[in-house]
């Protein structure tokens, strides 16, 4: 008789259940989609974003993105006051990410005035979408964004 009146009454679902999906599938997976949200990159570069928050990046290729080197001039600021990011170090690499081709030699950076950066010898080393890296490292400053380019 003990046992019969802990059984749920045909039809009924158990409560205690429900807990179990939701702490097993659910909350992991928004988990994980709130940490995606900062990842994605924009679509043939331009757009101002930045991974870690502290410093917007635009991206400009000086010509359409082609197979072999290319150019960029990158913008730096502060996103809280929009003032030109200064001094720092910036850093560029290229990769495919559906081949993961990564060229050998490390683009050039030369800053050209306040908040501008000339980043050349970005390789496309064939046609497809291709993602570009920066990462800003200065005295107080560590940031990075990424730019997706399609080559044609």
């Amino acid at each position: 008789m003990g046992r019969a009146a802990t059984r749920s009454a045909p039809g009924r679902r158990r409560r205690r259940g429900r807990r179990g999906v939701w702490a097993r599938l659910v909350l992991p997976a928004a988990l994980a989609l709130a940490a995606l949200q900062g990842c994605a990159a924009p679509e043939a570069g331009g757009a101002p974003a930045s991974r870690l928050g502290k410093i917007t990046f635009v991206a400009e290729p000086l010509a359409p993105p082609a197979q072999g080197s290319n150019t960029f001039d990158v913008q730096l600021s502060w996103r809280e006051s929009g003032e030109p990011v200064e001094g720092v170090a910036l850093r560029a690499s290229a990769m495919m990410p559906s081949m993961g081709h990564q060229p050998t030699d490390e683009p050039r950076v030369e800053e050209t005035g306040p908040g501008l950066y000339e980043v050349s010898g970005v390789v496309f080393s064939m046609p497809g979408l291709w993602e570009v890296r920066y990462r800003a490292v200065g005295s107080s400053l560590l940031d990075e964004a990424a730019f997706q380019y399609r080559v044609e």
